[in-house]
């Protein structure tokens, strides 16, 4: 059964980016914007905690482009965990980085942003050690050194753990989002949009869950994503990574769309079940809700998926 991660920020947008990349590593998410809703949940269903401490941004394309933008942590310190527990905590305020408890396929998951399940030629102990990392960079005012987050842990990976990675895509099973009506209607949820965006650039999270920004993907806390100015290949995208799946674009329809989805949420006690797969009644309202409100359907195929082969990796030696 996949383990539940709590995020803990106040800060919306933060935890829905956070949230995406959770789930691509195959974990359950659930997330709370204050200490008391996060005891209330915790005491439902927490198995992983991954709380979350100061701003999640991540460095636009100008900083990215700039000589000066950091890749490499100045200080790290990795020690092997033998506590036993089950309970994960992560904070990430990009220039510090904190992980108590954590596996080395959940950096690497986290760095390539692939799911740990596709991963290949994964040694064992990568699946099952845990480690205690700490990194940062140095600087006088470090919050305001402009950093490539997936860099600093790719390099952490490969400086500590001697990590050689290579890209590569395979074929596995998943979902393809085609179109569900004969007549090649859409649902009306969803339609044609007027906004300026780009078809090429994925859409970040919108500032807050709600929000309705052109160019945006938003979603509410359960339960609902919306969009203005997006294409069907990142809506399949998104859609993938809160359902835990691999979806990819067959529609068929190119151009930028608005869409409103909503479906029934998981409830609290869900990763209690004896089902094992707490995601399942999660999956079943969505593809429902994608079929009667976006016209669409997720229809099972062989779906090229990005992935991972792990070439050389090995303990790192404490510090």
């Amino acid at each position: 059964m996949p383990s539940t991660v709590l995020l803990v920020d106040d800060d919306p947008g933060a935890l829905e980016t956070a949230g995406l990349v959770l789930r691509t590593m195959g974990l359950h998410v659930r997330r709370a914007a204050s200490g008391e809703e996060a005891i209330g949940l915790a005491r439902a269903c927490l198995i992983a905690v991954v709380a979350l401490f100061g701003p999640l941004s991540f460095v636009g394309q100008a900083a990215q482009d700039a000589d000066d933008v950091r890749t490499r942590f100045d200080v790290v310190s990795i020690r092997s965990n033998q506590s036993g527990s089950g309970r994960i905590s992560v904070r990430d305020s990009g220039w510090h980085y904190v992980a108590q408890n954590i596996r080395v396929t959940m950096l690497l998951s986290a760095a390539y942003r692939v799911p740990v399940e596709s991963m290949l030629n994964v040694p064992g102990w990568a699946r099952s050690e845990r480690f205690d990392v700490e990194a940062r960079i140095v600087a006088d005012d470090p919050a305001a050194v402009p950093i490539d987050r997936r860099a600093l842990l790719r390099n952490l990976l490969a400086d500590r753990f001697g990590a050689v990675i290579r890209e590569v895509t395979t074929n596995s099973d998943g979902y393809a989002l085609v179109a569900g009506r004969e007549d090649g209607r859409l649902g009306p949820q969803l339609k044609r949009s007027m906004a300026e965006c780009s078809t090429e650039t994925t859409p970040a999270p919108a500032p807050r869950p709600s929000a309705r920004v052109p160019c945006r993907i938003a979603s509410n806390v359960e339960g609902s994503l919306s969009g203005i100015g997006v294409s069907l290949t990142h809506i399949a995208d998104f859609l993938g990574r809160r359902a835990g799946l691999v979806i990819v674009d067959r529609t068929g329809l190119d151009g930028l769309y608005d869409f409103d989805l909503m479906w029934a949420p998981v409830q609290p006690g869900a990763a209690l079940s004896p089902s094992p797969d707490p995601l399942q009644p999660m999956r079943a309202e969505l593809f429902t809700a994608v079929r009667e409100q976006l016209g669409l359907r997720l229809e099972p195929q062989e779906v090229p998926q990005g992935t991972i082969y792990i070439e050389a990796i090995e303990r790192p030696t404490p510090n």
